[in-house]
């Protein structure tokens, strides 16, 4: 009996431990002024990203005073005066 509880444990410890998902996240945070405008383009990196993403990253542009203006991938970010590319993978 004391064998299988401890047998048991351990699956559940190596399950947890390899089973867990890891989420890596790079940011460049810039400071801006005013004098640039408030409205941010928003353009996707690549095709594919998961909209929840998107809509997510676009609340918290605007939770921090941005106007969103979303653009297709390949939009050149010389389109307005502050842009933000994107990409999300999941693995």
């Amino acid at each position: 009996m004391k064998s299988c509880l401890i047998r048991l444990l351990t699956i559940a410890s190596l399950s947890l431990l390899f089973g867990a998902c890891t989420i890596r996240q790079r940011v460049e945070p810039v400071k801006t002024t005013t004098s640039l405008g408030t409205t941010i383009a928003m353009i996707p990196w690549e095709d594919g990203v998961r909209e929840s993403f998107a809509d997510t990253y676009q609340a918290a542009l605007e939770k921090r005073g941005f106007t969103v203006k979303k653009h297709p991938v390949g939009t050149i970010p010389s389109i307005s005066a502050l842009s933000t590319t994107y990409t999300a993978q999941w693995s």
